[in-house]
């Protein structure tokens, strides 16, 4: 009755642990076996232990009346296994490799003697067969991640070589949207840059760091690429997961990190590479096109160790990258010295385009086209723009040429300036183990990266370029208790939070900041919310460029997943039953600051103040003149978001019915709960 009474209080356990919002999935393995005596009768009540070789940190049990044994909850790593009863001789396995979701069988067989004396049996890969339950999949191990050739340090690169995976936009995993970010720096999410398997969707995987869900929820793809030198394990379950993993139709890929042992181990690393080490595309060898210059650097390292030997251990570990392109020249058309003092002679002369006064005159009375006044050799009476007075009177923002026009023009491409951009990443992992009882141990972890891409230099001044930040967070806390021999409870909390902030505006002159429409002369009501100031747009215009703050300014993409995740083991005769739950919250806050004509608004200038009859007119004699064809603010599209709740429950159980015969069952129950707006 006690065993039946302790179960009955692990299930309630773990059922008023559900209230809590927050899901995980097992990222350690187990042991299992039976102990027999010299003639194969199975011995009850012998004592077993498992001993973490690197770490000191034993788990032990004994077996039940049939002489089964199972050890669960065992963070991966190198095991030894050590079997004893009284009368018997003491019997050692190992040590060999436990892996992630890994049922290791370990039986032992006892020989008659003393307990003092140890008899040592070596672990072959029988320990490594699985032979306990049906799931398929691969796991990479952290040897395998540092060794293998991957491109820009993708660690997901290696899941491509797992039997069923296909991209066939596989050169999207390398580069920089696999090493930076694993977001689309054009603006939203992309599955460009993850594999399918098994002929689903690229969609359909769901991607678990330590136990926490890091699935980019609104296009569901990987939300944090970790560092390969981070990566104790990664596990790719392809097909017939246990019931305690769903959420998806494709595959669970389960990435666990390093953990400290008693001896301090860390590395450093740099990898460099540039256009001279690089060959040149087909199709700039097709075009005659010589390689672009380019300079990438990746660096980092980790560390390792005891912090109380056999108790209490750390990891942590940095990468960092910086990929910049050269300063390249940019060619920029800006008005000459006589434009601006409202001398447009020489478009006449060089162009043939003759300036019109559209305004009513006395033999135009209502103005416009019908009977236009041509100015006078192109001389228009006066600047009345408060920009372009601005603007005129500081070169130093808004330059005068240096370089000659293009043929037949007087001022496309009169301007020759320099540009320079590069991407930057930064990302940290740290994590505690400490076996706190002989039946308590804790895991606590925390991981943040910070992806960005920046124009540092534009061709001029009054260019203000755009900016792509990808920040992430992910927490985790993981108990493991033991309530009595037949039944250990593993449960886990964690948060993460992905961002794909796209189209963020700068100011890398520090001129004009969140003051320029003040210092330009543009009367915007309210505090300024973006740097710049106002677009100027030349529509349809040859030799005049835009400038200003683009009128497509920004999206915002916040999304925050929190996770629980319960897990009840119960060893009862033949069978190990396994209880769960899993509760995730997803919440994704969206905010676009504007739509089409952006915060600050924006101003056309397409020459229709300025035409005649046989003329197109000029857009810089209208912008001078301050006659816009057009103006236009919006408002503020955001904050919004959805919301999303993703329950399940599940029970799992592996009946031995004979020594070689294991049948598992399992049901599982889901609820994904429609997402609704917030």
């Amino acid at each position: 009755m006690k065993k039946y009474s302790n179960a009955i209080i692990g299930i309630c356990f773990c059922l008023l642990l559900t209230c809590t919002a927050v899901v995980a999935q097992t990222i350690t393995g187990s042991v299992r076996g039976t102990v027999t005596d010299p003639s194969g009768a199975v011995v009850a009540g012998a004592k077993v232990t498992a001993t973490n070789v690197a770490t000191g940190v034993t788990t032990s049990t004994v077996t039940d009346r049939s002489g089964l044994y199972n050890i669960q909850f065992l963070t991966i790593g190198q095991y030894k296994i050590t079997a004893t009863a009284s009368g018997f001789n003491t019997t050692s396995i190992g040590p060999f490799r436990l892996q992630i979701d890994q049922i290791a069988r370990a039986d032992a067989k006892l020989s008659v003697g003393s307990a003092s004396t140890t008899v040592k049996v070596a672990s072959d890969s029988w320990t490594l067969l699985n032979t306990e339950n049906a799931t398929l999949g691969t796991t990479i191990s952290s040897n395998t991640l540092q060794n293998m050739p991957l491109n820009g340090l993708n660690a997901n690169f290696a899941t491509m070589f797992v039997p069923g995976a296909v991209n066939p936009t596989v050169s999207a995993m390398g580069g920089l949207l696999g090493s930076a970010s694993d977001q689309d720096p054009a603006g939203g999410q992309t599955s460009d840059a993850i594999p399918s398997y098994n002929g689903n969707r690229q969609q359909a995987n769901n991607y678990v760091l330590d136990g926490v869900e890091i699935n980019e929820p609104v296009a569901n793809t990987l939300g944090y690429n970790e560092s390969p030198f981070a990566i104790g394990e990664t596990r790719v379950i392809t097909a017939n997961a246990d019931a305690e993993y769903g959420n998806v139709n494709g595959a669970e890929v389960v990435i666990v990190t390093k953990s400290g042992t008693n001896q301090f181990h860390g590395n450093g690393f740099e990898y460099f590479e540039n256009q001279n080490l690089a060959d040149n595309t087909f199709n700039n060898k097709y075009s005659g096109v010589a390689k672009s210059h380019f300079s990438q650097h990746q660096f980092g390292g980790s560390v390792g160790g005891p912090i109380f030997k056999n108790r209490l251990f750390f990891f942590a570990d940095y990468e960092g990258l910086r990929f910049s392109t050269p300063p390249s020249q940019a060619t920029y058309s800006v008005p000459d010295a006589k434009e601006r003092t409202g001398d447009f002679s020489e478009v006449l002369a060089v162009e043939g385009i003759q300036l019109y006064n559209t305004a009513p005159t006395p033999t135009n009375p209502t103005g416009g086209y019908a009977n236009p006044t041509p100015y006078p050799n192109n001389q228009i009476p006066a600047i009345v723009n408060p920009v372009a007075k601005f603007l005129f009177a500081h070169p130093d923002v808004y330059p005068l040429p240096n370089h000659p026009a293009q043929p037949n023009t007087v001022t496309s491409g009169n301007y020759l300036g320099i540009t320079a951009s590069g991407t930057e990443n930064d990302q940290a992992d740290g994590r505690l183990d400490y076996t706190v009882t002989g039946k308590d141990t804790l895991m606590l972890k925390y991981s943040h990266g910070d992806a960005h891409d920046q124009q540092s230099r534009t061709v001029v001044p009054v260019i203000f370029p755009i900016t792509d930040d990808f920040p992430f967070y992910n927490a985790v806390i993981n108990w493991t208790h033991t309530f009595s021999l037949s039944l250990v409870n593993e449960a886990r909390v964690g948060f993460s939070r992905i961002g794909a902030n796209t189209g963020i505006v700068t100011d890398p002159s520090g001129v004009f900041g969140l003051t320029g429409n003040s210092l330009v002369g543009i009367p915007l009501p309210g505090p300024q919310q973006l740097p710049g100031f106002t677009y100027q747009d030349f529509t349809g215009a040859v030799e005049n460029q835009a400038f200003g703050t683009n009128p497509y300014d920004g999206v915002y993409t916040t999304d925050n997943n929190f996770y629980y995740g319960d897990d009840l083991t119960w060893q009862h005769g033949n069978h190990i039953t396994k209880f769960g739950v899993e509760i995730l919250r997803y919440q994704n806050d969206y905010f676009n600051p504007s739509n089409l004509g952006g915060l600050l608004g924006q101003f056309a200038y397409n020459g229709q103040y300025s035409q005649g009859p046989n003329s197109p007119g000029f857009g810089y004699a209208d912008f001078e003149l301050d006659n816009s064809t057009g103006a236009q603010i919006s408002g503020v599209a955001g904050l919004f978001g959805t919301r999303q709740y993703r329950d399940a429950y599940y029970v799992q159980d592996d009946w031995k019915v004979l020594p070689n015969l294991t049948i598992n069952l399992g049901v599982r129950y889901e609820y994904d709960q429609p997402m609704y707006e917030a």
